[in-house]
């Protein structure tokens, strides 16, 4: 095997902010905001729970079969894995993402494995049931900026489309021009044969269908074909019929609105930053292809956010009623939607995602929809070859891997050259001045402020001493301090988490299925730790 890792604590990494790390802990104060404990004890709870949710398995179970048909992907294997899907003992495990560009970062295939983990560990706890991971495509977003691009070995590589207005679902964009992302792809991946395995993957998924969406889902399909993950587009007819009710109350009572900005308040009261904010109407409209929000007027009408079209209260719901797929949730009310058409008992998502998660509880059950279990996935940064090396020759340890580069440099300077321990230092000098205050009280207890003052001084000179004792290290260690911030660039390239900036290409290239295999086998869904994956590639 070519991997190995160890692990630390995600709470000791200081990454995370307060509300993530209490979460990990299973802090009192979020009990609130949470239906079910993290834990093979709390998704016990949550099965009994969610049997008293009613889901229209039959339209759940058309629909996918339906989308499999369409992108040509239905094989005896899916087709039975589709088809438990009917049965009540049936449940899912759940994570979305956006359509990035061949996955986009590392942490987007994390996800992925944590989710399908998950289903596995579920399955040896409660063997009499069945769990299905589900990949949830976030087809509707139109943010092209946020996932028109991939990092290769630090390396920006980028989809560019003049003709994108900003507001088309990038679901429905047409792969035209990512030949080219591909040609400049090739040139970092170079000639061998797992960079052969990568380009036509990229072709098979890119340049052999029609649009992102379906592009998207032949790469998630090629990737994990091996085991029983279901990809599911939301973008359905069928399915958004099954939501039409939930979608009027958000445009008519605004619920949403008023029971998340209750939750929200609550939250900040506690201490905590709020992730996301509602709006009175959570809902985007499709028109002419593009997607535009939905606002109300003064006078009762609705209008299309930067339009001119608009609707009355009558004909905006009679539209919705007839066409619902032409009407899309945001962030707020997609996972409401998630839990109404899925039997889902878990959200698998990274610390930003559970965060809004967490504001989302009482809107849910003034909805009386089934709240899921929040799993955070599984947190990974791998250390290659080249970054082992700087770790032993810097002698940062992988403990110090997650501070700042200014923190390394300053445990290099303190600990590990012969600069004399100024701390020591200071804490004689104060002992001295201890008993000549002390003397200066007995003779002339005005001369005491003389002393303390002289003290101050010298503590002073002391730092100043300091300061340029380690300014003289950093130049006579100029050649380490750079492997420092070689070794913190990193762990943080462009001053960001490995996992959130490098493509999982990268790691292909020295490890190729191997990667995959080794995650699947050694990740934990309800790990509390980062691991660090160590390469012994060359």
């Amino acid at each position: 095997m070519a991997l190995s890792h160890q692990t630390i604590a995600l709470s000791s990494t200081g990454l995370f902010s307060k509300l993530f790390t209490d979460y990990l802990n299973n802090s009192e104060k979020l009990n609130e905001f949470i239906a079910f404990e993290n834990s093979l004890e709390g998704f016990k709870k949550a099965i009994i729970s969610r049997q008293k949710f009613e889901v229209n398995r039959s339209v759940l179970y058309d629909s996918i079969i339906q989308q499999y048909q369409k992108n040509q992907l239905l094989t005896d294997k899916i087709k039975s894995n589709i088809a438990l899907l009917k049965d009540e003992n049936t449940y899912t495990v759940c994570t979305g993402h956006q359509l990035c560009l061949f996955t986009g970062p590392l942490y987007f295939i994390y996800k992925i494995v944590t989710t399908i983990n998950l289903a596995k560990q579920l399955k040896q706890a409660f063997p009499d049931k069945n769990f299905i991971p589900v990949y949830w495509m976030a087809s509707e977003d139109h943010d092209f900026a946020e996932i028109n691009h991939l990092h290769v070995f630090g390396k920006k590589v980028e989809w560019t489309k003049s003709e994108h207005s900003g507001e088309e679902p990038v679901g429905i964009l047409s792969n035209k021009g990512l030949d080219k992302v591909l040609s400049e792809l090739a040139l970092f991946w170079g000639t061998s044969d797992k960079a052969e395995e990568l380009k036509k993957m990229f072709e098979k998924s890119y340049l052999q269908s029609d649009n992102y969406s379906t592009a998207t889902k032949i790469l998630v399909h090629e990737l994990f074909k091996n085991t029983n993950l279901l990809i599911l587009d939301p973008n359905n007819i069928k399915l958004k019929s099954l939501f039409i009710e939930y979608m009027q109350r958000d445009i008519t009572e605004h619920v949403a609105f008023n029971k998340v900005n209750e939750s929200i308040v609550k939250l900040e009261n506690l201490g905590y930053i709020s992730q996301v904010h509602p709006r009175e109407i959570n809902l985007f409209y499709f028109n002419n292809n593009k997607r535009k929000r939905i606002v109300e007027n003064a006078d009762r009408t609705f209008q299309l956010f930067n339009s001119d079209k608009k609707f009355s209260e009558d004909e905006l719901l009679n539209e919705l009623k007839k066409n619902p797929e032409n009407f899309s949730p945001n962030v707020i009310l997609r996972p409401l939607y998630q839990q109404v058409i899925l039997p889902n008992l878990a959200y698998v998502g990274g610390p930003g995602e559970l965060a809004y998660w967490l504001e989302y509880k009482a809107f849910f059950d003034s909805e009386n929809v089934f709240f899921p279990v929040l799993t955070p996935r599984n947190f990974a940064t791998v250390i290659d070859n080249k970054t082992k090396q700087l770790i032993e020759k810097t002698g940062i340890g992988e403990y110090l891997l997650f501070v700042s580069e200014e923190d390394k440099i300053k445990y290099f300077i303190q600990h590990l050259t012969d600069l004399p321990d100024m701390e020591k230092v200071k804490s004689e000098i104060k002992n001295s001045f201890s008993y000549l205050i002390n003397e200066a009280e007995k003779t002339d207890v005005t001369l005491m402020p003389f002393v303390q003052a002289e003290l101050h001084k010298t503590l002073k000179s002391v730092d100043a001493i300091k300061h340029r004792l380690e300014r003289a290290q950093k130049q006579k260690n100029e050649n380490t301090i750079n492997q420092i911030k070689k070794l913190h660039a990193k762990i943080f390239p462009n001053g960001t988490l490995q996992e959130r900036h490098e493509n999982f290409s990268s790691v292909y290239l020295t490890e190729g299925e191997v990667f995959l295999k080794y995650l699947f086998d050694n990740f934990n869904a309800f790990s509390k730790d980062m691991y660090l994956l160590k390469s012994n590639s060359n």
